[in-house]
């Protein structure tokens, strides 16, 4: 399988994995930044990825995330979108 791995400023895995899937050939885009990774196609609405997941989540790294998760399970998007939206506070 194909594939190229970038460097960016960008902080929003769900910016980051939809742009990937926009410039693939298969039209399948991974974004890893902070505690998540984001795999999602090019059919798919940027705020909709396919799978989110969150990394090395326990309760001693939460950064007061509304539900606490037990390692390993998905982090639904929106989850995301409160994340990014406190790093710019």
């Amino acid at each position: 399988m194909p594939f190229r791995v970038e460097r960016s400023d960008e902080l929003n895995p769900l910016a980051l994995a939809h742009e990937a899937s926009l410039e693939s050939r298969l039209g399948v885009g991974i974004g890893v930044s902070l505690d998540f990774v984001v795999i999602t196609t090019e059919k798919l609405p940027q705020g909709r990825p396919y799978i989110a997941h969150v990394l090395n989540h326990n309760a001693a790294t939460d950064r007061g995330r509304r539900q606490r998760r037990p390692a390993g399970q998905t982090a639904p998007a929106a989850d995301l979108r409160e994340d990014e939206e406190q790093l710019h506070d």
